[in-house]
């Protein structure tokens, strides 16, 4: 028999560790496909990192789109692993997105292992390789956030598009109840002796969509805390109902009492504020973790979505403020003037918008949302054989096809559409909120100096979908008005980079002083970067560059002041450490100064309040503290309706406002005049009709009665250049514009806009007075929304858009409300039919408060 040789094998001896990241690059084997070199930006970043921050614990990079912020990542993670053997991983936010960054890390001869998907799909060498330090792990932050981790042992983590990290972190101790399943309603029920009927039934109400404006709620948490049991067991039946709920009512059930609980006719949405990462070993217990943001921004936003008290930080570098990331060329065919009627804006922007695109053989449709993105394809007469679906996975065709439209719905990060892959791209709509807490925030809070900075990010982002390199160029068509007016303000343009300003500013110049024909030329000339473009466009983008200054947001200090006191507070919140958790609040509430931020400040009086209220009821001595930021809430929620909402029940009487209870009274007084029904059911008629018309007079008729029913003291002012309405209370008063050339469509001029201006000054030199109430404000009613670019900038705080729509929705409401009024006239003695129709119009959202709610969702500056 022969034996065969046997040997041990041989060790293969490490190279010397890389001194340095930037070192690290310069070893990489010499293949094809490598950088050649690193741009000096970032080099600089991986300089200042290892000089500065390599021992941090937690430390963010800003390297916005197109500038490499991959491979710097990258290579701190390689050199991590080699220089301290430790175990790395690259976290990304989606997997197509960790497939991307595996292949730039192959390309450049890095040794990385994706490990996305089912974990018990994943090789077991390329895990081995990980845990021994032999390779970078790419995986999804869903692989970290996970309740049962396989990466409990990591040392290193780096977190890719950081920027866009809120929702993916917060999903993990976030629990979504979607109204097709039983729970939505048991929630309720569990609920009920603790509600307001009136707001379960607007939001279970099967017709809910069709009834009513769509709305989120908050509940209270003193009624959490009170019924968590109740909660708490169907919520745990709910599995049963949706196993895609188990993992995250494992984590969220134990701590119900550390929650906020929203709700709208679709959902119910259940989370801590801020996410308590700090309870999540394989989050907290590496030594570093690693930030890669295309923009940090100054608020404060990185340590709310992380949950970490404080993040160092490396700002763009000033080399990249001078390199840029290639040329953009945007285009707003809405502002463009129509070529047949001069002065006058056309009156369909789509076949503009599709001669446009047609210039390019490969298109990108960006938007927030699929249903959007399909619709627009429709609009356009995109052949179904052209559409290529990033939800298909069908991104990788597209990048090598030689014609098609791409449709990406909600994809702002992580498309690298580079050179030829794509040079025309059409984003539409303001990406908004993506979670109920958000919306909250932005229609009931009204909070949306703290969404500012997480809403621009996005919109940055992607409009650098098709310019990834100091050298790419390409053509953004922005349509939908709500994005025209972002991009037209400018506090939003200052906060971008310089190169960006320049780019936006020149785009609306243009497309504002030229007709649709010449701005389709214009539009070729830039897609084909001919001698045009070189003579005359860039030297005037690096005029509006040289005169470009970037400045945060007024609030960001301030807002980047309290997050650290925030994240505590949560933290403290989770632990139920009621006490400590109403101190924490009280300080953030004390530290959150300025106009604008008063309705963030009405919601943390309101946490302190609730988190003392929880600390009382244990035995500390904080009542007497709970009552006073009760008050502070009240005091400092003027003008919104969340705050009585959540404090309203089944058994009270709506707390009533000075100008609410004026107009209760009004309207008392009109039921009880003896009135006659038909001739009220013909005033409320001729009404709705009257606000279907176009014609000036009787719009301007139709608003002056409705302001009538609504309790109000309502007129058409005379002279020229007045308000086509007005509607008084006593401490409140409402102007009214919608001119004939508005409801048939048309741009909203800055001179318009400043004759809105004075409307209210007017009214106020009329009724001889000096001022104007507190809180008075105009509105603009316009079915198109446009409104000119220079206009945006020039209107008052307190000047809003309305579309007619809006207007009919409250004047139909309003016709039903009055049907039950007229029987509850009868029915009660004068204050128990005074209680009756203040129950009856806050269940219709008719009243004031309630209605300047309603009026002032679209502000134009």
């Amino acid at each position: 028999m022969t034996h065969q040789e046997v040997s041990f094998p041989t060790r293969t001896r490490p190279s010397r560790p890389p001194a340095s990241p930037e070192d690290l690059f310069g070893s990489l084997p010499k293949i094809p496909t490598r950088a050649p070199v690193l741009w000096a930006h970032q080099a600089d970043q991986l300089r200042t990192y290892f000089k500065v921050h390599k021992n941090d614990t937690d430390v963010a990079l800003e390297l916005p789109t197109g500038s490499g912020k991959t491979l710097v990542g990258l290579l701190i993670s390689e050199w991590r692993r080699r220089a301290l053997s430790h175990r790395t991983l690259f976290a990304c936010p989606t997997q197509q997105l960790a497939e991307q960054v595996h292949a730039s890390a192959e390309a450049q001869g890095l040794n990385t292992v994706l490990l996305i998907g089912s974990n018990t799909a994943w090789a077991g060498g390329d895990l081995n390789a990980y845990t021994r330090c032999q390779a970078t792990a790419i995986t999804t932050y869903s692989h970290i956030f996970n309740e049962y981790s396989k990466f409990s042992d990591a040392q290193s983590i780096i977190f890719d598009d950081a920027h866009a990290a809120e929702g993916y972190v917060a999903e993990a101790w976030a629990l979504r109840i979607p109204k097709k399943i039983d729970a939505y309603q048991q929630i309720f029920d569990a609920l009920s002796d603790d509600l307001d009927p009136l707001m379960i039934e607007r939001l279970t109400n099967k017709n809910a969509n069709e009834e009513f404006e769509p709305e989120v709620r908050m509940l209270p948490l003193s009624i959490i805390a009170k019924n968590k049991s109740s909660l708490a067991q169907v919520l745990s039946q709910a599995i049963t109902q949706d196993g895609n709920l188990k993992w995250a009512v494992r984590r969220v059930v134990p701590h119900l009492s550390s929650c906020l609980f929203f709700v709208d006719n679709s959902q119910w949405y259940i989370r801590p504020m801020i996410p308590p990462t700090f309870d999540h070993h394989p989050f907290v217990d590496p030594v570093q973790r690693i930030y890669l943001s295309a923009t940090i921004g100054g608020g404060g936003e990185l340590e709310r979505a992380f949950g970490r008290p404080k993040i160092e930080k490396i700002g763009v570098p000033e080399a990249w403020e001078k390199a840029g990331s290639g040329r953009r060329f945007f285009v707003f065919p809405s502002l463009a003037e129509s070529a047949q009627l001069p002065g006058a804006l056309p009156e369909d922007h789509e076949s503009l918008t599709k001669q446009i695109l047609d210039l390019a053989n490969k298109r990108l449709v960006l938007s927030q949302d699929t249903e959007t993105t399909e619709a627009i394809a429709t609009a356009l007469n995109i052949p179904e054989d052209e559409i290529f679906r990033v939800k298909d996975r069908q991104f990788k065709k597209f990048a090598e096809s030689t014609a098609g439209t791409l449709l990406a719905a909600n994809r702002y990060d992580g498309m690298d559409l580079a050179d030829d892959t794509c040079r025309m791209m059409l984003i539409h709509g303001l990406p908004g909120t993506s979670h109920l807490q958000d919306r909250f925030f932005e229609t009931k809070l009204r909070a949306r100096s703290v969404l500012q900075e997480r809403i621009r990010t996005r919109v940055v982002q992607g409009l650098g979908r098709c310019t990834r390199g100091p050298k790419d160029y390409s053509v953004v068509v922005v349509q939908d008005e709500a994005l025209v007016r972002f991009l037209s303000r400018d506090e939003n343009i200052e906060s971008m980079p310089r190169e960006l300003q320049a780019e936006i500013r020149f785009g609306l110049h243009t497309s504002d002083s030229v007709t649709e024909t010449i701005l389709l030329a214009l539009t070729k000339s830039a897609l084909n970067q001919d001698a045009k473009w070189a003579k005359q466009a860039e030297p005037q983008i690096i005029e509006w560059r040289e005169d470009s200054e970037v400045r945060q947001y007024a609030e960001s200090g301030t807002l980047a002041s309290s997050s650290r006191k925030e994240v505590m507070a949560w933290r403290e919140a989770w632990a139920e450490q009621w006490e400590a958790a109403g101190q924490l609040a009280m300080e953030v509430h004390a530290g959150l100064n300025g106009t604008e931020l008063t309705p963030y400040r009405s919601l943390w009086a309101y946490l302190a309040h609730s988190w003392l209220a929880l600390a009382a009821a244990e035995g500390a001595e904080t009542g007497l503290k709970a009552q006073e930021y009760l008050d502070y809430a009240h005091n400092s929620s003027f003008g919104t309706t969340w705050l009585k909402e959540i404090q309203r029940n089944k058994t009270t009487i709506p707390t009533l406002d000075a100008w609410d209870d004026e107009a209760v009274g009004a309207v008392h007084a009109f039921a009880a005049s003896g009135i006659r029904s038909t001739k009220l059911q013909t005033q409320l008629t001729q009404m709705i009709a009257d606000l279907g018309q176009t014609a000036a007079d009787k719009y301007e008729r139709g608003l002056t009665a409705l302001g009538k029913f609504l309790g109000m003291r309502t007129f058409k002012p005379e002279g020229s250049a007045r308000a086509d309405s007005v509607w008084l209370l006593p401490q409140l008063w409402i102007t009214l514009e919608a001119k004939s050339e508005q409801l048939s469509g048309g741009s909203i001029s800055a001179t318009y806009v400043r004759q809105t201006n004075t409307q209210l000054d007017m009214v106020a030199n009329d009724e001889e007075l000096e001022n104007y109430p507190e809180g008075s404000f105009s509105v603009i009613i316009s079915p198109k929304m446009a409104v000119k670019p220079d206009a945006v900038p020039a209107a008052n705080r307190n000047v809003y858009l309305v579309s007619p729509d809006t207007i009919m929705q409250i004047a139909k409401e309003t016709k039903q409300v009055w049907s039950s009024i007229r029987s509850l006239a009868t029915d009660c003695d004068d204050t128990g039919q005074r209680n009756e129709i203040a129950k009856t119009l806050w269940g219709s959202k008719l009243l004031p408060e309630q209605v300047k709610e309603r009026l002032t969702r679209e502000p134009v500056k």
